[in-house]
């Protein structure tokens, strides 16, 4: 069932639960999709192997390289600013902070500069939300015409219904934390209130469950729909939400890294060491 978006800028600005905890997670989509399904699950099956070695391979150099440098470690547990660095899964479905929670946000974040993985796209804000539903990847401007769509779930709903089923987290405070460390001067997913989904590692196996747990996920969802003609002038800047941060070519870099070291079939299944005095040996390497 469909709900009209009579009024978009009411809709941006009846947003209470926009803030933490994180109450609703939302997803814009400028074409509505068959299924909430990553990118990863979209491509064959031949693609996947390699893009999962690539993705992980990634995820360890830029980890290991820009991340950890600048943390302590204390009985394993990376701190920043004498806090836990990294957000534990929304879902709550892992217990102790360890590597793994870096390691997924890490992903995540590469998911959004163009990696296709088994992350899915999501934010906790109404208004980029709305932005996504009208924005045109492939002219890179803010449609005025057709129709834009817009998933909301409540946070409450995935977590009872998905629990062990996939990884909600948010990367605001990665994003922070490269700006913070003078990595970037801004980071996209920190102006998007980006989260992401994770469902599934890659495993062919999983393949059939995924599919379930997704129409699961659209099951949940309360959608939205707005028509573009109806959006004020200047709502939105592109700009604002894809700035100019430095973040690809930094991540090019560490493709070159990863390749230059020639790291093999790591897997993330392999950080499962709740307490870690030596991240390279907990991550193989």
């Amino acid at each position: 069932m469909l709900t009209k978006i009579e009024d978009p800028v009411a809709f941006v600005h009846d947003c209470p639960n926009d803030d933490r905890p994180f109450c609703n997670v939302y997803r814009g989509e400028f074409r509505q999709h068959p299924l909430r399904l990553p990118k990863f699950w979209r491509i064959t099956s031949a693609e996947r192997p390699a893009l999962r070695i690539r993705n992980f391979g990634v995820t360890i150099v830029f980890l290991e390289s820009l991340i950890l440098p600048r943390l302590r470690v204390s009985y394993g547990i990376p701190m920043y600013k004498d806090q836990f660095f990294g957000t534990i899964d929304l879902c709550h479905a892992i217990g102790e902070p360890d590597l793994r929670q870096i390691s997924w946000q890490i992903t995540a974040l590469l998911h959004h500069y163009g990696f296709s993985t088994t992350f899915l796209d999501v934010t906790f804000s109404k208004k980029v939300a709305l932005f996504f539903a009208c924005y045109d990847p492939r002219t890179n401007t803010v449609a005025s015409d057709g129709l834009g769509y817009i998933y909301q779930w409540k946070r409450h709903d995935i977590c009872r219904e998905l629990y062990y089923d996939i990884i909600l987290t948010e990367l605001t405070e990665i994003g922070q934390f490269l700006i913070d460390q003078s990595v970037c001067s801004t980071c996209r997913p920190k102006e998007q209130v980006a989260g992401c989904i994770r469902i599934g590692i890659g495993h062919e196996s999983e393949e059939k469950k995924n599919t379930q747990v997704v129409s699961k996920l659209d099951h949940l969802a309360e959608v939205f729909v707005v028509d573009r003609a109806n959006l004020p002038e200047n709502l939105f800047s592109v700009d604002y939400f894809f700035p100019d941060d430095g973040l690809p070519v930094i991540i090019d870099a560490t493709i070159k890294l990863w390749k230059d070291q020639g790291f093999k079939a790591l897997d993330d299944d392999l950080i499962d060491s709740n307490v870690i005095h030596d991240y390279r040996a907990a991550l193989r390497l």
